[in-house]
Protein backbone atom coordinates (compact mmCIF):
# COMPACT_ATOMS: atom_id res chain seq x y z
CA UNK A 1 0.00 0.00 0.00
CA UNK A 2 0.81 3.71 -1.17
CA UNK A 3 1.05 6.62 1.61
CA UNK A 4 -1.13 9.29 0.09
CA UNK A 5 1.44 12.48 -0.69
CA UNK A 6 -0.18 14.77 1.41
CA UNK A 7 1.51 12.89 4.80
CA UNK A 8 3.33 16.44 5.22
CA UNK A 9 -0.04 18.55 5.31
CA UNK A 10 -1.79 15.55 7.77
CA UNK A 11 1.38 16.51 10.13
CA UNK A 12 0.19 19.82 10.22
CA UNK A 13 -3.55 18.53 11.84
CA UNK A 14 -2.31 19.06 15.29
CA UNK A 15 -2.79 23.15 14.27
CA UNK A 16 -5.07 23.25 11.85
CA UNK A 17 -7.74 20.94 13.84
CA UNK A 18 -9.30 22.91 16.77
CA UNK A 19 -11.45 21.28 19.53
CA UNK A 20 -14.29 22.50 21.66
CA UNK A 21 -15.80 21.17 24.91
CA UNK A 22 -19.13 19.09 23.18
CA UNK A 23 -22.08 18.00 25.47
CA UNK A 24 -24.22 15.04 24.05
CA UNK A 25 -27.49 16.64 24.13
CA UNK A 26 -29.68 16.37 20.97
CA UNK A 27 -26.79 15.65 18.19
CA UNK A 28 -26.99 19.11 17.08
CA UNK A 29 -23.09 20.36 17.27
CA UNK A 30 -20.74 20.61 14.73
CA UNK A 31 -22.91 21.17 11.79
CA UNK A 32 -20.63 23.13 9.70
CA UNK A 33 -21.15 22.91 5.96
CA UNK A 34 -20.34 19.67 4.37
CA UNK A 35 -18.79 20.51 0.87
CA UNK A 36 -18.84 17.73 -1.17
CA UNK A 37 -22.03 15.75 0.09
CA UNK A 38 -24.32 17.08 -3.10
CA UNK A 39 -23.57 15.99 -6.58
CA UNK A 40 -23.88 18.94 -8.69
CA UNK A 41 -26.27 19.51 -11.78
CA UNK A 42 -24.42 21.99 -13.48
CA UNK A 43 -24.47 20.75 -17.24
CA UNK A 44 -21.28 22.25 -17.56
CA UNK A 45 -19.30 19.69 -15.33
CA UNK A 46 -17.61 16.47 -16.62
CA UNK A 47 -18.93 13.58 -15.40
CA UNK A 48 -16.77 10.94 -12.87
CA UNK A 49 -17.34 7.20 -13.37
CA UNK A 50 -17.18 4.96 -10.38
CA UNK A 51 -14.28 3.00 -10.54
CA UNK A 52 -12.23 0.09 -8.97
CA UNK A 53 -10.02 1.75 -6.28
CA UNK A 54 -10.44 1.30 -2.30
CA UNK A 55 -9.44 4.25 0.18
CA UNK A 56 -9.27 1.90 3.66
CA UNK A 57 -7.50 2.37 6.93
CA UNK A 58 -7.92 4.01 10.20
CA UNK A 59 -7.83 7.35 12.00
CA UNK A 60 -5.57 7.12 14.79
CA UNK A 61 -5.39 9.76 17.68
CA UNK A 62 -2.20 12.14 16.79
CA UNK A 63 0.94 12.03 19.21
CA UNK A 64 0.35 13.13 23.09
CA UNK A 65 -2.51 11.57 25.45
CA UNK A 66 -5.83 11.35 23.58
CA UNK A 67 -8.52 13.03 26.17
CA UNK A 68 -10.13 10.87 28.50
CA UNK A 69 -14.04 10.78 28.09
CA UNK A 70 -16.26 12.19 31.13
CA UNK A 71 -19.38 10.83 33.19
CA UNK A 72 -22.25 12.07 31.79
CA UNK A 73 -24.20 13.24 35.08
CA UNK A 74 -27.68 13.29 33.38
CA UNK A 75 -27.95 9.65 33.69
CA UNK A 76 -28.35 10.10 37.68
CA UNK A 77 -31.79 12.29 36.93
CA UNK A 78 -33.29 8.76 35.87
CA UNK A 79 -32.06 7.10 38.51
CA UNK A 80 -34.30 3.88 37.70
CA UNK A 81 -33.36 3.28 34.49
CA UNK A 82 -29.37 4.06 35.05
CA UNK A 83 -29.75 0.80 36.99
CA UNK A 84 -30.62 -0.75 33.86
CA UNK A 85 -27.92 1.06 31.34
CA UNK A 86 -25.13 0.82 34.33
CA UNK A 87 -26.11 -3.28 34.58
CA UNK A 88 -25.94 -4.00 30.81
CA UNK A 89 -22.39 -6.80 31.17
CA UNK A 90 -19.63 -4.89 28.40
CA UNK A 91 -18.03 -7.32 26.42
CA UNK A 92 -14.86 -5.32 26.64
CA UNK A 93 -13.36 -1.92 28.30
CA UNK A 94 -14.49 0.41 25.05
CA UNK A 95 -18.04 -0.95 25.32
CA UNK A 96 -18.10 -0.05 28.99
CA UNK A 97 -17.01 3.85 28.31
CA UNK A 98 -19.55 3.64 25.66
CA UNK A 99 -22.11 2.70 28.05
CA UNK A 100 -22.10 5.12 31.14
CA UNK A 101 -19.81 8.14 29.47
CA UNK A 102 -19.75 11.05 27.11
CA UNK A 103 -19.30 10.00 23.63
CA UNK A 104 -17.28 12.62 21.94
CA UNK A 105 -13.78 10.60 22.10
CA UNK A 106 -14.21 6.76 21.75
CA UNK A 107 -11.23 5.69 21.43
CA UNK A 108 -9.12 2.07 21.34
CA UNK A 109 -6.75 1.03 23.86
CA UNK A 110 -3.30 0.93 22.79
CA UNK A 111 -3.65 1.73 19.03
CA UNK A 112 -5.36 5.18 19.46
CA UNK A 113 -7.65 4.35 16.72
CA UNK A 114 -10.62 6.31 16.78
CA UNK A 115 -14.18 5.67 16.44
CA UNK A 116 -16.93 7.45 14.45
CA UNK A 117 -15.05 9.60 12.77
CA UNK A 118 -16.18 10.17 8.95
CA UNK A 119 -14.54 10.27 6.17
CA UNK A 120 -15.77 11.39 2.63
CA UNK A 121 -14.60 12.49 -0.83
CA UNK A 122 -14.92 15.58 -3.08
CA UNK A 123 -14.34 16.07 -7.24
CA UNK A 124 -12.14 18.26 -8.39
CA UNK A 125 -14.32 21.58 -9.27
CA UNK A 126 -14.67 21.16 -12.24
CA UNK A 127 -16.03 17.23 -12.40
CA UNK A 128 -19.10 15.65 -10.69
CA UNK A 129 -19.40 11.91 -9.39
CA UNK A 130 -21.49 9.78 -11.69
CA UNK A 131 -22.88 6.79 -9.90
CA UNK A 132 -23.75 3.34 -11.41
CA UNK A 133 -26.63 1.48 -10.59
CA UNK A 134 -24.34 -1.58 -10.09
CA UNK A 135 -23.06 0.91 -7.33
CA UNK A 136 -25.98 2.42 -5.77
CA UNK A 137 -27.10 -1.38 -5.17
CA UNK A 138 -24.76 -1.87 -2.27
CA UNK A 139 -26.52 0.62 -0.43
CA UNK A 140 -30.09 -0.54 -0.75
CA UNK A 141 -28.63 -2.51 2.44
CA UNK A 142 -30.10 -0.66 5.62
CA UNK A 143 -28.14 1.31 8.07
CA UNK A 144 -28.85 0.25 11.62
CA UNK A 145 -29.00 2.32 14.73
CA UNK A 146 -29.66 0.65 17.85
CA UNK A 147 -30.63 0.82 21.42
CA UNK A 148 -28.58 -1.64 23.33
CA UNK A 149 -28.93 -0.13 26.75
CA UNK A 150 -28.58 3.71 27.24
CA UNK A 151 -27.01 4.42 24.03
CA UNK A 152 -27.06 4.95 20.64
CA UNK A 153 -25.11 2.42 18.65
CA UNK A 154 -23.48 3.65 16.42
CA UNK A 155 -23.34 7.33 17.17
CA UNK A 156 -22.37 8.38 14.22
CA UNK A 157 -23.90 7.17 10.55
CA UNK A 158 -23.77 8.09 7.35
CA UNK A 159 -26.04 6.97 4.71
CA UNK A 160 -26.47 7.51 1.10
CA UNK A 161 -29.40 10.88 0.56
CA UNK A 162 -32.79 10.10 -0.45
CA UNK A 163 -31.80 6.50 -1.23
CA UNK A 164 -30.95 4.07 1.32
CA UNK A 165 -32.91 2.84 4.36
CA UNK A 166 -32.25 3.24 7.94
CA UNK A 167 -33.34 1.06 10.80
CA UNK A 168 -34.10 2.13 14.04
CA UNK A 169 -33.99 -0.89 16.44
CA UNK A 170 -34.33 -1.24 20.25
CA UNK A 171 -32.82 -4.19 21.68
CA UNK A 172 -32.62 -3.28 25.57
CA UNK A 173 -34.77 -3.78 28.74
CA UNK A 174 -35.97 -0.34 28.44
CA UNK A 175 -38.57 2.31 26.08
CA UNK A 176 -36.71 4.92 24.12
CA UNK A 177 -38.07 7.62 21.95
CA UNK A 178 -36.33 8.39 18.49
CA UNK A 179 -36.04 11.83 17.69
CA UNK A 180 -34.43 13.47 14.84
CA UNK A 181 -35.86 17.50 14.76
CA UNK A 182 -34.45 18.38 10.67
CA UNK A 183 -36.67 15.61 9.45
CA UNK A 184 -40.12 17.87 10.00
CA UNK A 185 -39.59 16.20 13.96
CA UNK A 186 -39.82 12.79 13.06
CA UNK A 187 -40.25 10.77 15.86
CA UNK A 188 -41.13 7.27 17.04
CA UNK A 189 -41.35 5.34 20.38
CA UNK A 190 -39.81 1.77 20.43
CA UNK A 191 -40.84 -0.76 23.23
CA UNK A 192 -38.44 -3.03 24.15
CA UNK A 193 -37.63 -5.58 21.35
CA UNK A 194 -39.02 -3.19 18.62
CA UNK A 195 -38.03 -1.59 15.37
CA UNK A 196 -38.83 1.44 13.02
CA UNK A 197 -37.78 1.64 9.36
CA UNK A 198 -37.57 4.68 7.38
CA UNK A 199 -37.23 4.44 3.94
CA UNK A 200 -35.20 7.41 3.14
CA UNK A 201 -33.05 10.29 4.93
CA UNK A 202 -33.41 13.57 3.20
CA UNK A 203 -30.03 15.09 2.10
CA UNK A 204 -29.40 17.80 4.00
CA UNK A 205 -25.58 19.56 4.88
CA UNK A 206 -25.50 19.16 8.28
CA UNK A 207 -25.76 15.75 9.93
CA UNK A 208 -29.28 15.06 11.13
CA UNK A 209 -29.22 14.92 14.96
CA UNK A 210 -31.09 12.15 16.65
CA UNK A 211 -31.69 12.51 20.13
CA UNK A 212 -34.14 10.63 22.87
CA UNK A 213 -36.82 12.06 24.76
CA UNK A 214 -37.20 9.46 27.41
CA UNK A 215 -33.17 9.57 28.14
CA UNK A 216 -31.76 13.21 27.53
CA UNK A 217 -28.33 12.31 27.72
CA UNK A 218 -28.64 9.80 24.87
CA UNK A 219 -27.91 11.14 21.10
CA UNK A 220 -26.53 10.57 17.47
CA UNK A 221 -25.60 12.08 14.52
CA UNK A 222 -26.72 11.01 10.41
CA UNK A 223 -24.82 12.65 7.64
CA UNK A 224 -26.11 12.12 4.23
CA UNK A 225 -24.05 11.67 1.13
CA UNK A 226 -25.00 12.22 -2.50
CA UNK A 227 -22.73 10.07 -3.72
CA UNK A 228 -21.30 6.64 -2.56
CA UNK A 229 -18.07 7.90 -1.31
CA UNK A 230 -18.07 8.19 2.33
CA UNK A 231 -17.51 5.96 5.15
CA UNK A 232 -17.41 5.88 9.44
CA UNK A 233 -14.73 4.39 11.36
CA UNK A 234 -16.50 1.68 13.12
CA UNK A 235 -17.19 1.12 16.63
CA UNK A 236 -15.61 -2.63 16.72
CA UNK A 237 -12.60 -2.79 14.92
CA UNK A 238 -12.70 1.30 14.23
CA UNK A 239 -11.73 0.82 10.63
CA UNK A 240 -13.23 2.35 7.56
CA UNK A 241 -13.66 1.15 3.81
CA UNK A 242 -14.60 3.32 0.72
CA UNK A 243 -14.87 0.84 -2.19
CA UNK A 244 -15.31 2.23 -6.12
CA UNK A 245 -13.71 5.41 -5.90
CA UNK A 246 -12.89 7.10 -9.28
CA UNK A 247 -9.52 6.32 -10.34
CA UNK A 248 -6.63 8.31 -12.03
CA UNK A 249 -8.45 11.63 -11.19
CA UNK A 250 -7.21 14.15 -7.65
CA UNK A 251 -9.81 14.01 -5.02
CA UNK A 252 -10.24 16.24 -2.11
CA UNK A 253 -10.69 14.01 1.23
CA UNK A 254 -12.72 15.90 4.34
CA UNK A 255 -12.73 14.07 7.43
CA UNK A 256 -15.38 14.87 10.66
CA UNK A 257 -15.38 14.40 13.96
CA UNK A 258 -18.30 15.40 16.56
CA UNK A 259 -15.85 17.48 18.35
CA UNK A 260 -13.40 18.57 15.64
CA UNK A 261 -15.62 19.41 13.29
CA UNK A 262 -14.78 19.24 9.16
CA UNK A 263 -11.96 20.02 8.28
CA UNK A 264 -10.24 19.36 4.56
CA UNK A 265 -7.69 16.89 5.01
CA UNK A 266 -5.92 17.22 1.61
CA UNK A 267 -6.18 14.91 -2.13
CA UNK A 268 -5.85 11.77 -3.28
CA UNK A 269 -5.27 10.23 -6.24
CA UNK A 270 -6.01 6.26 -6.92
CA UNK A 271 -4.46 4.30 -9.60
CA UNK A 272 -6.59 1.10 -11.44
CA UNK A 273 -7.05 -1.85 -8.89
CA UNK A 274 -5.18 0.23 -6.01
CA UNK A 275 -6.27 0.05 -2.28
CA UNK A 276 -4.23 2.90 -0.75
CA UNK A 277 -3.71 3.66 3.13
CA UNK A 278 -3.76 7.49 3.55
CA UNK A 279 -2.65 7.13 6.88
CA UNK A 280 -4.84 9.63 8.70
CA UNK A 281 -4.62 11.28 12.24
CA UNK A 282 -7.06 13.41 14.55
CA UNK A 283 -5.91 15.61 17.41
Amino acid sequence: MKTMPVVGFMLMLPALLMFTASGCKDGSKATTTQPGAKTSTSAAKTPLDSGDGVLKGVVKYAKGAPPKSEFDDRIKKNPNDAKVCEAHEAKDATEKQINTQKQEWIIQDKTNNVANVVIYLAPPADKEFKVSDAVKERFKTPVEIDQPYCTYRAHVAAVYADFQPVVFKNTSGLSHNVRIPSLNDWQVTLAPGKSEKRDTIKSQDDPHGVSCSIHSWMSAYIHTFEHPYFAVTNEKDFTYEIKNVPVDTELTVWMWHETAGRKEIGKVKLNKGETKDPNLEIK
